[in-house]
């Protein structure tokens, strides 16, 4: 498992920027008459990134990057787009796998911003 530098990945309620953004490890979208409903859950207390640098570093670090994104991308398009699905889970248990100290230590097996 890869470790991230401390520096770049805190916890949510230690982060301050205008690009911050949750790592997720789950997630659902489901069709409504009205349109979408998405069901997450974070605090303050979720990983959170905040800089290029950080989201570079995790992007660096994981192998399965590019494929992961394309296949979450068509999924995430088949579901929006194309409306071929009434729903998109979206559940990967090692993204973030944070080890100790709540995110001073990070583990990660995939990447998806939404």
């Amino acid at each position: 498992m890869t470790s991230y530098a401390a520096d770049l990945i805190r916890p949510l309620n230690t982060a301050e920027n205008q690009f911050l953004q949750i790592l997720l490890s789950r997630f659902s979208l489901k069709r409504r008459p009205e349109g979408a409903l998405l069901e997450l859950h974070f605090d303050d207390t979720s990983p959170a990134i905040w800089t290029k640098q950080a989201k570079d570093d995790i992007k660096s670090k994981n192998r399965d990057f590019k494929r992961k994104c394309k296949r979450y991308q068509a999924q995430l398009d088949s579901f929006l787009l194309n409306h071929y699905t009434d729903s998109f889970e979206y559940n990967d248990p090692l993204f973030p796998d944070i080890c100790q100290n709540h995110g001073r230590n990070m583990n990660t097996g995939a990447f998806t911003t939404i």
